[in-house]
């Protein structure tokens, strides 16, 4: 009986027979470690080189690493919905703040270029103001198409796409556009860039917040309502109204205006409502006179109007260039200067500083009573004669109504 090295007994365990094997060969420890390997099986090999006695494994069994295996599968099956969820919510916020961006990105282009682009070019318009590639826009996160939905009522000179000339627009009508965009799976296929159809868009527009539109278009289709992002839009408040009036008592004196474009000045037309339209948020409009000189330049932030008279514009919110003062401090130190001069001893009785004032209160409050609409005046016929508020104002402000015949008389009384 011999001694064998570590390899003989790795050998042994492993069923392996060592190159020269030729006898039994018994593995004995040596007494300093004799006491530590007393439980082990002490391998043999036999001279045909089958293992006799095999070694003990220590490892896992096939039934411990099954437990194991369902334990994980179970922590999976607890925790992986919770991660999906989350991963899902991100990925909602991320595409509810993208469509934002878009919608701000489209009013930023439209003010700035004075144009509305059409469901055919909504993408690229707004990459270009974003200076985004346009698969970007057209395309979400999870690589569904979004879309351009247009309402088909809308009308701003016509369809889109539309822009703005010194001839403005009407009052635009159903201004309404959408971006809607889809998480989950790709969007029906009728839901795509395009002027839609009317029950689709109103039925789309007025879906509640996480729900599916209840319409021919997505009838069938497998999303949720928390699958899909909408995005409204309502174009009408970039647009603002610009009266301009043309009183000019000689028909050769005639006004002009400019919008955005010096070198293209339109005449006002006379009478009435010269001019009645709707210009862009933002829009340079230009008054000029009879010869075409520039008097004032006005930026379009609300609506607003202006009368030409005199040879000058008038009217319109402070800041304009124009020859009356829109100073608070200025209309309280003419009116201090007025009521302060002396009376003139030759006007008419009651003909006073304080019998236009009162005229003008009973006017200004008659003013509001009307325009405010309370009571609520029917409208009695096409004639203004026959309205009530009109014979309210006339009674006061017309020609040779209260106010002016107070002032008339302080300047000049009858004989």
């Amino acid at each position: 009986m011999v001694g064998i090295s570590r390899c003989d007994v790795r050998a042994a365990c492993s069923g392996a027979t060592p190159s020269n094997a030729t006898v039994t060969r018994t593995f004995i420890p040596p007494a300093t470690t004799r006491a530590r390997t007393a439980q082990r099986a002490i391998p043999t090999i036999a001279l045909n080189g089958h293992r006799q006695d095999g070694c003990r494994y220590t490892g896992s069994t096939l039934i411990e690493i099954i437990a194991v295996l369902a334990i994980m599968a179970v922590l999976v099956g607890v925790v992986a919905p919770s991660v999906i969820r989350r991963i899902d919510r991100a990925a909602w916020t991320k595409e509810t703040a993208d469509l934002n961006t878009f919608a701000d990105a489209l009013n930023q282009s439209i003010i700035r270029t004075k144009t509305i682009p059409s469901y055919t070019n909504w993408a690229s318009t707004v990459a270009s103001q974003m200076s985004l590639p346009v698969s970007v826009i057209s395309t979400n996160s999870r690589r569904y198409a979004r879309a351009f939905l247009i309402d088909p009522s809308l009308s701003i000179n016509g369809a889109l796409p539309y822009t703005q000339t010194a001839n403005g627009t009407t009052k635009p009508v159903s201004a309404r556009v959408m971006i809607v965009s889809s998480l989950a799976r790709a969007l029906p296929a009728s839901v795509t860039n395009s002027v839609a159809s009317a029950t689709n868009f109103t039925a789309i527009w007025n879906a509640a917040e996480n729900t599916v539109p209840a319409c021919p278009a997505f009838s069938g289709w497998g999303g949720t309502g928390d699958d899909l992002r909408i995005k409204k839009l309502n174009l009408e408040p970039l647009f603002y109204q610009l009266i301009l009036v043309n009183h000019a008592s000689d028909t050769n004196t005639v006004p002009r205006f400019s919008i955005d474009d010096n070198s293209s000045v339109t005449a006002v037309p006379p009478g009435g409502r010269g001019l009645d339209k709707y210009y862009l948020d933002g829009t340079v409009v230009g008054l000029y006179d009879s010869n075409a000189n520039l008097l004032a330049r006005h930026l379009l932030k609300r609506s607003t109007s202006f009368l030409f008279e005199s040879d000058t514009w008038r009217g319109g919110p402070q800041g304009d260039q124009q020859s009356h003062s829109a100073s608070g401090a200025d209309f309280y130190n003419h009116a201090v200067t007025f009521f302060n001069a002396p009376e003139n001893a030759a006007a008419a009785r009651g003909s006073s500083q304080y019998g236009v004032m009162i005229a003008m209160y009973t006017f200004m409050f008659d003013y509001t009573y009307w325009a405010n609409q309370c009571p609520h005046f029917a409208n009695h016929g096409q004639s203004p004669s026959s309205t009530p508020e009109y014979v309210l104002l006339n009674n006061q402000g017309g020609n040779n109504a209260n106010i002016e015949k107070f002032s008339l008389d302080l300047i000049a009384p009858p004989p």
